[in-house]
């Protein structure tokens, strides 16, 4: 089924996106997905204002899903990283009743 959509050149930005988005998901990067979500928005948008001349919204739209996802995965790991570093330390002081002092404070000579 040939229609003038398949026919159109892809933008490149839409490739660039694509690419970036499915970049930033595998290698966890959030220096990759930045540029996806850019790429994304710029390639949809020239694509709305020449319909005609240009194709590839659905790969500018994955890149840009793939670019938020992976925004979104590394906010929640620095969330999830705080609350650890956080709440380990109280828990491993919830568990310790041994005095710390006690040798100091009592000397056993030998």
């Amino acid at each position: 089924m040939n229609t003038v959509q398949d026919q159109l050149p892809i933008t490149p930005l839409a490739i660039w996106a694509l690419i970036l988005g499915i970049a930033s998901l595998v290698f966890c990067c959030l220096p990759l997905a930045i540029p996806a979500i850019i790429c994304g928005h710029l390639a949809r948008s020239r694509i709305e204002q020449t319909p005609e001349a240009a194709s590839g919204s659905g790969m500018a739209m994955a890149g840009l899903i793939m670019g938020y996802v992976s925004v979104l995965a590394f906010i929640l790991a620095c969330i999830l990283g705080i609350i650890t570093a956080v709440t380990i330390p109280l828990l491993n002081s919830l568990g310790d009743d041994t005095p710390r002092n006690e040798c100091r404070e009592n000397p056993v000579q030998l």
